[in-house]
C-alpha cells in the first residue's frame, strides 16, 4: 500500500500460476486482479493480500485483465484462438 508503506507478500499470485502475466488495481483501490498461467483470475483485498474470490474459466493462460471504470465488473482474456461463432 502506497499510504501505508506494506508490501503485498512475494507469493500474492501464487494462485494465478507461475507466470503473473497482468495486474489491475480496481477503481477503489480495494481490490487487486491478477491473471497468469493457471487461466485463474484471483481477487485480492489490498488492505490484507489475501485472495477474496477466484474465478476459473478453462480457458488456458489468462494475459490481461482489467476492471470497468464504476468497479462492478471485470474482464480478462484468454490466450489462444477465439472460437467462431
Amino acid at each position: 500500500s502506497i499510504a501505508t508503506g506494506s508490501a503485498a507478500p512475494a507469493d500474492f499470485a501464487a494462485g494465478v500460476g507461475a507466470e503473473c502475466a497482468a495486474v489491475c488495481f480496481s477503481p477503489s483501490g480495494h481490490l487487486l486482479a491478477a491473471v497468469g498461467d493457471s487461466g485463474a483470475a484471483v481477487l485480492y483485498d489490498t488492505a490484507t493480500w489475501q485472495a477474496v474470490r477466484e474465478f476459473a474459466w478453462g480457458l488456458g493462460a489468462l494475459r490481461a485483465v482489467c476492471f470497468s471504470p464504476d468497479g462492478t465488473r471485470a474482464a480478462a482474456i484468454a490466450e489462444g484462438a477465439i472460437p467462431a461463432a
